[in-house]
């Protein structure tokens, strides 16, 4: 218990800097809210989702996913519109994309394994 002689313990005084925790990764319920749900609906329709066993809200977070990670075909620090997640979105290979988040079946992550 070295290390405490050199930690301060007394308690913070208020007018203290504090720091805001960091926010938590998106939820199920919350992937792709920022897109319309009629966008999503159609992108589901076309990947044939349904087929594949995916609930819209399933192939949702699966686009979110891909989406964030590839910044929605944008370089690293650019912020994409509606418009240009829209674009990139239907770019996908929605089909492949379906299968692909059936085949991980919750157990791994989808987003992880590519490579933008």
């Amino acid at each position: 218990m070295q290390y405490l002689e050199w930690v301060e313990t007394t308690s913070p005084q208020s007018g203290d800097l504090a720091l805001p925790l960091p926010s938590a990764p998106p939820s199920r319920d919350s992937a792709g809210q920022d897109l319309p749900q009629t966008l999503l609906q159609e992108l589901w329709l076309t990947a044939r989702a349904e087929a594949s066993g995916l609930t819209c809200d399933e192939l949702s977070t699966a686009l979110y996913s891909v989406g964030e990670k590839c910044n929605y075909g944008l370089p690293a620090r650019s912020h994409p519109d509606h418009a240009q997640k829209e674009e990139f979105l239907r770019s996908l290979r929605l089909e492949d994309l379906a299968l692909a988040a059936t085949a991980t079946d919750g157990s791994c992550d989808l987003a992880g394994r590519l490579s933008c």
